[in-house]
């Protein structure tokens, strides 16, 4: 199995894939959309138990358009991933991108969060 975070800026995305022990598989940097992280993951295509990444304002596009694209995307409740992250001396996107991995292999998000986003999405307008 591998869990994958992502950390995702305007136009690029850090991506770190660990495996159920937590061993670095790979990482790197992708275009800031959903079918290049496909692609960047394609290796382990079959392979990935969950994607990750914090949630924010300018990036809640993505999870929707990963579940789209076949992989099984999660958004991440910001304080968590903070208070995760927080020990990390050093914050940079590739270091976040490793952090929010390991987040999402420990299973540590808040299902509330991520039903009541779901649920938002389905509010007829």
């Amino acid at each position: 199995m591998i869990y994958v975070g992502l950390n995702v800026s305007l136009n690029s995305v850090a991506v770190c894939a660990v495996d159920e022990t937590g061993k670095l598989i790979r990482e790197g940097t992708t275009l800031a959309d959903a079918p290049s992280i496909v692609q960047h993951l394609e290796p382990w295509a079959g392979q990935v138990e969950r994607v990750g990444r914090e949630a924010g304002p300018t990036s809640e596009w993505l999870t929707a358009n990963l579940i789209e694209l076949g992989l099984p995307a999660v958004s991440l409740e910001a304080r968590q991933v903070k208070a995760a992250l927080s020990a990390m001396p050093v914050k940079t996107d590739r270091n976040d991108a490793r952090g929010i991995a390991q987040v999402v292999r420990c299973r540590f998000r808040d299902d509330g969060a991520q039903r009541t986003e779901l649920m938002a999405r389905r509010v007829p307008k």
